[in-house]
């Protein structure tokens, strides 16, 4: 049985949406992402300040241990 990431209803005086809490999280982490994204682009533009491959990624892996 395939499922829909979304579901529309009208009761004809107001849209819903719903959505499985699954689609709703893997849309919000998708949502997060392009914000941080947009984040980074902005301050790119708006300093000099740039960061190394190795400044990058040894912060994350400090991070993540």
């Amino acid at each position: 049985m395939k499922t829909h990431d979304l579901i529309a209803l009208n009761n004809r005086k107001s849209y819903y949406s719903v959505l499985s809490m699954e689609v709703y999280e893997r849309k919000l982490f998708e949502s997060e992402i392009y914000f941080k994204l947009k984040e980074a682009e902005l301050e790119e533009k708006t300093t000099n300040k740039r960061f190394s491959h190795d400044e990058v990624f040894s912060d994350l892996r400090f991070r993540t241990c």
